[in-house]
């Protein structure tokens, strides 16, 4: 017997796959859908809003793949900021796109502006200016970003949530493994955070708990 899952998966692909639907006379929302640049070549990366079920979407394929075990991802999400950090290993989500979604959505572009701060990290030899905002989940997230003003672009996602972990108001979850390798010890070097000691286990990985230098509200 196939799961709730799988039926729910089966009666949204082809209206999700399908090209938005034409302007009628009277007034009726339809599911918005953008693809995006991927990082890899192999990938294709679909992002949109769902009036019927009020969450945002995100989508990734991967194209070399004709048949339906293509599905690399295929979430619901809260907020513009929860599907651009689960999308980022597979592509960016630009600003004009976050703002097509708000409009869609009638929801904010981003959860919480950021607070500024004045440390700038080099991690992987490229020099990164660092924000820090409210997490949409809650607790507080760092973003690098490389460029200046309307030129900036996210680099890397430094930080992680986790539900059940107990941290301080000032205490965020680094990741220093995979593409974020040596990212614990770039923030010390630049003073964004202090270390703790503590860890907090993942599944497979090693989550660090560092004190922020500077918290927001």
């Amino acid at each position: 017997m196939r799961s709730d899952r799988t039926l729910r998966f089966e009666s949204v692909r082809s209206l999700r796959m399908a090209k938005p639907a034409p302007k009628l006379h009277m007034e009726v929302q339809t599911m918005s859908r953008y693809t995006l640049a991927p990082r890899a070549e192999q990938h294709e990366v679909v992002v949109g809003w769902d009036p019927p079920l009020r969450q945002f979407f995100a989508q990734v394929f991967d194209a070399r793949s004709g048949d339906d075990n293509n599905i690399i991802l295929w979430e619901d999400y809260p907020s513009v900021d929860a599907l651009a950090d689960s999308i980022f290993p597979y592509a960016g989500l630009p600003d004009a796109t976050r703002e097509k979604l708000a409009a869609d959505s009638g929801r904010p572009a981003r959860q919480v502006g950021p607070v500024a701060r004045p440390e700038r990290v080099r991690i992987h030899g490229v020099n990164c200016s660092v924000d820090q905002v409210t997490h949409p989940l809650g607790g507080n997230a760092l973003l690098l970003y490389i460029g200046e003003g309307e030129g900036r672009e996210l680099y890397a996602l430094p930080t992680a949530y986790l539900a059940d972990a107990r941290l301080a108001p000032d205490e965020v979850l680094v990741k220093d493994y995979s593409e974020n390798a040596g990212m614990l010890a770039a923030l010390i070097e630049a003073g964004v955070v202090v270390p703790t000691g503590r860890s907090i286990r993942s599944g497979y990985v090693e989550l660090h708990v560092v004190t922020l230098t500077e918290c927001g509200p």
